[in-house]
Order: structure tokens, then C-alpha cells, then sequence
């Protein structure tokens, strides 16, 4: 059996069941049938067990179909079949596989094994033909430039934060057809987190199974950290048991749309139900995020009585000259704190030099806070930071300097958007700058389910449901199977029936 064979087989039961298997099997299924029972009297409850299993049924048959044509066209002759076609033929299978393993959780249990199968078909995909990902890197971003937001772009090429890239054939060439945006939060004394930043399928390759292909690779990223956890755990002498609770969860922010565009609201409903269909819990929140006009900073009270104070004290990280850069660092590690890790790594030009400011006692930095600059002109709040809480009081000294500074260019009335650090953050925040707008947002957490059913109980469950447990067939298609009509209906299936 070779390798993509061994990964198929995962959604089957080929050895013979004993009878003794058997009977603990009906055992297993009077149990889960008066639980299913329970679940189906419940009106309100649309995930029910029965309904899983019809869909699992549903959508395993159309696996088999489709791998029945992948063997057709891996027996038919060389260059039979375009390159276009061959790639589509295969993300259709992986498609299947990445349905399948949604269908309760695809972070353990039979879930997680169908979603592992996808993955490695598309690494053994790629070893055999060609790259269907990437990671997206400075060197080869520009190639997805109009996929992603200035913000998250920006980011990616300071390092800041992490994106993975669809590639797809069409014809002879390859374009860019996808990609995903994504920050870790792993702090020491924190629950791992992986924050989608943004998802984005090209127009011309929608409902085609981009997304599900690059949340797979996302999930696939937090396995992988929970693995490295586990294994730190055990080297530190705990007890395995403590990361039960631990387990890496993802997470999204989409944003409350209040709008009449048909199209928008379309879009919107499109995103969400992607996110739920892979099993994210949403609620409606104020989100972390806040948003302000630049002319609203200078309505504040408390801005404008600092205006006319004497603002010599404060300096433009332009007026420190070649010393800024390495002053700044010196600022942050006498800070020494771990979640400043995430500003320090980015680099000095980074940060807008004239609205950035910082304030000094005696010739070291005491209070910094920071801004990016968009190509647009628009801004965004990157920190403020002090070394001791006294100096916080110079905060409205900071914003009035950066509010002077930026006013003074002739942009226009720019927008100023960032995220609030904590709660205290965001307190101080309304009290200075009062017209800030917090957005709403509907958060969506992936959380591994409690309870997990393995691949093997899944199909038990299968098989006393009255689903047959083995279809797939374990014998390749031969030459000799292969009429040139047969090569006709193969193609005209892909370009019904695949991703075109």
C-alpha cells in the first residue's frame, strides 16, 4: 500500500471484526443511540449525532467517487491530463478530507486524523509534482500584495506576523489564489493562541476549497504547538495531564457589520459561515481594537490644555538622531518585561519618526509611545510604555506632541486605529482621548471539544448507524482499465466537478 493509500485508509476498517468486537460494537451503539435520542427530541438542536452521521456518510461517498477518479488519472498515461487538471483533481480530494474533518472537531480525535490524512496528501502532492503553499516571507509577499490588507502586509514584511499563501495552476501558469494571515500569542504564564488576522480567497477561485485549505494548514500550526508543549512539559518533570486545559485554541474577530449593501452583508455572512462551519464558538464583544479620526484627538479637553504647556521635554524619535535606535533598546531592556518582545523586535524605521515621541529623565528614556505610518497616511497606535508607573502622567504630553506632529503634515484628517494592551488601557484611553470608538465585534474561539471519539469508535458508530465502515477500494486502477473514452469522462468530471 503506498503512502496516499495509507493516509485514505484512515476512514476505513479493513480487518475482519471478531465477535467479541461485535458485541462490545452493539454495546457501544445502544448507548450512543439512547444519547442520540436524547439529542434528537431536543427541536433546537441541529448538530445531532443522526445528522452528523448522515453527513459523514454523505460526504465519505463522495470521497470514494473522488478518489476513484484520482486513480484513474494517476494510471492514465504521462501528460494525459494538464497540469491544471491534475492539481484540481487532488484538491478535491483534500478538499473531502478537510469537509470530513470538521464534521465535530478537527483538533482531536477521528476529526484531527481525517484533517492529518489532507495535509499529508498535500505534502505528498507537492514532493510528486509542485508547491500548492508557501509561506509568505518579504522575498515573495509582493506576489500577494493585492490580497492582503496595507496593515497585515506591513506586518508581514517587518516579521511581525506569519502568512501562508494558495498557489493554484491556471493553464501553464501559477498565480497567487489565496492567503491567510495569522499572529502566535504563546506567553509563558498564557494559554497558546493562534489570531487569524485575515482570510482571503481570490475572487477568481472562490467556493473552490482555498479556504478550507489554508485553515487546515492554520490548525495544523497549533497541533504543532501543542506538541512542542507537551513535550517541554514532560522534559520539566509535570504531569502530562496539566496541558489537558492548555491546548492551543484559535481565534477570530469579525467585525458587527451595520450596512445596507446587499453585497457586503453577502460577504459577511459568507465569512461567518465559513468560521462556523469550521466549529467556532462566536459571541457579540467590544473588540480590543479602537479607531479615531486624527482632528477628534485635537477636540480633547485634556489634549488641548497640554498644547500650550512647555513640550520641550518631550522629543520626536527624528530629533534623537543616530543614537535613537540604540537608546530605545536600552529603554526596553531596562524595562525587561516578555510582552514588549513583540515591539522590540521590530525594526527602528518601523516607527514613524516624527509623531513617535519619547520623554527623559536625566539622559535615559523614561516614557515612549509609538506609531506606524501607512503608505496611506493613516496611523496606528503601536505602544505607550514607561518605565516607572509615575510616568504615566506624561502620557497626555506624549499624544499632544504626536497629535502636533501629525496634524502638521498635509494629509488630510487621517485615521489613528490600534489596540488597547489591557483594561486598564482601555480605561485610560476614554478618559484622554473620549471620541475613541471601540468596534463591536463577533469573537470566534475554536476550543478542542472535552470528549474525544477516536477514529476507531467513529466507525463503530458508522456501522451501527447502518453505514458501511469499508469503501474505498484498496487495488489501483491499470493501464488496461483505461479506455481513451474513459480519459474523456475524466476530463469532462474535473471540469464539472472539480475546482475550475
Amino acid at each position: 500500500m503506498d503512502k496516499r493509500q495509507e493516509q485514505i485508509s484512515l476512514l476505513t476498517n479493513e480487518e475482519p471484526i471478531d465477535e467479541e468486537t461485535q458485541a462490545l460494537s452493539e454495546e457501544i451503539g445502544k448507548a450512543l443511540n439512547e444519547l442520540l435520542d436524547a439529542y434528537i427530541t431536543d427541536e433546537e438542536y441541529d448538530d445531532n449525532l443522526r445528522n452528523i452521521l448522515e453527513d459523514d456518510d454523505y460526504l465519505t461517498e463522495e470521497l470514494i467517487d473522488k478518489i476513484a477518479f484520482l486513480n484513474f488519472l494517476e494510471a492514465a498515461p504521462k501528460d494525459e491530463f494538464s497540469k491544471e487538471d491534475t492539481e484540481h483533481i487532488y484538491l478535491s480530494v483534500i478538499d473531502s478530507f478537510f469537509e470530513l474533518s470538521k464534521l465535530i472537531s478537527p483538533l482531536n480525535g477521528f476529526g484531527r486524523d481525517r484533517l492529518e490524512a489532507g495535509l499529508s496528501l498535500i505534502r505528498l502532492f507537492e514532493e510528486q509534482y509542485w508547491p500548492v503553499s508557501t509561506r509568505i516571507v518579504p522575498e515573495n509577499a509582493e506576489a500577494f500584495s493585492e490580497l492582503i490588507p496595507v496593515e497585515h502586509y506591513e506586518d508581514i514584511m517587518a516579521g511581525r506576523k506569519y502568512a501562508i499563501g494558495a498557489l493554484r495552476h491556471i493553464g501553464e501558469e501559477v498565480y497567487a489564489a489565496g492567503v491567510v494571515v495569522y499572529s502566535i500569542y504563546d506567553e509563558e504564564d498564557d494559554y497558546p493562541l493562534v489570531n487569524i488576522e485575515w482570510i482571503m480567497a481570490h475572487e477568481s477561485v472562490r467556493e473552490q476549497g482555498v479556504g478550507n485549505f489554508l485553515m487546515a494548514q492554520v490548525i495544523e500550526i497549533a497541533l504543532m504547538l501543542n506538541e512542542r508543549n507537551k513535550k517541554t512539559s514532560k522534559s520539566d518533570g509535570e504531569e502530562e495531564a496539566l496541558f489537558e486545559m492548555d491546548e492551543t485554541a484559535i481565534s477570530v474577530e469579525l467585525p458587527v457589520k451595520q450596512t445596507d449593501d446587499e453585497e457586503e452583508l453577502r460577504e459577511f455572512h459568507v465569512t461567518e459561515n465559513f468560521f462556523d462551519s469550521w466549529k467556532f464558538g462566536f459571541s457579540m464583544t467590544y473588540g480590543s481594537k479602537f479607531i479615531i479620526k486624527l482632528s477628534d484627538v485635537g477636540e480633547s479637553d485634556m489634549i488641548s490644555r497640554k498644547k500650550n504647556d512647555n513640550m520641550a521635554e518631550v522629543r520626536s524619535l527624528g530629533e534623537l538622531g543616530d543614537k535613537g535606535n540604540a537608546m530605545l533598546k536600552a529603554f526596553f531592556k531596562r524595562r525587561n518585561q516578555k510582552y514588549d518582545a513583540d515591539i522590540v523586535t521590530l525594526p527602528y524605521d518601523f516607527f514613524d519618526p516624527d509623531v513617535s515621541c519619547v520623554t527623559f529623565s536625566g539622559k535615559d528614556i523614561s516614557s515612549v509611545l509609538l506609531f506606524h505610518r501607512f503608505e496611506n497616511g493613516d496611523y496606528r497606535y503601536e505602544c505607550f510604555r514607561c518605565i516607572e508607573d509615575e510616568y504615566i502622567r506624561e502620557l497626555p504630553k506624549l499624544i499632544a506632541h504626536a497629535y502636533a506632529a501629525a496634524s502638521g503634515r498635509e494629509d488630510g484628517d487621517n485615521m489613528i486605529s490600534g489596540s488597547f494592551d489591557s483594561e486598564e488601557g482601555y480605561e485610560i484611553a476614554g478618559k484622554i482621548i473620549p471620541n475613541a470608538r471601540v468596534l463591536m465585534v463577533y469573537r470566534g474561539v475554536m476550543y478542542p471539544p472535552l470528549e474525544i471519539i477516536t477514529s476507531e469508535e467513529w466507525g463503530k458508530l458508522r456501522l451501527e448507524a447502518g453505514f458501511s465502515n469499508d469503501k474505498i477500494p484498496e487495488e489501483e486502477l491499470t493501464d488496461e482499465d483505461i479506455q481513451e473514452k474513459d480519459v474523456e469522462l475524466m476530463k469532462t468530471f474535473i471540469a464539472n466537478n472539480g475546482f475550475k
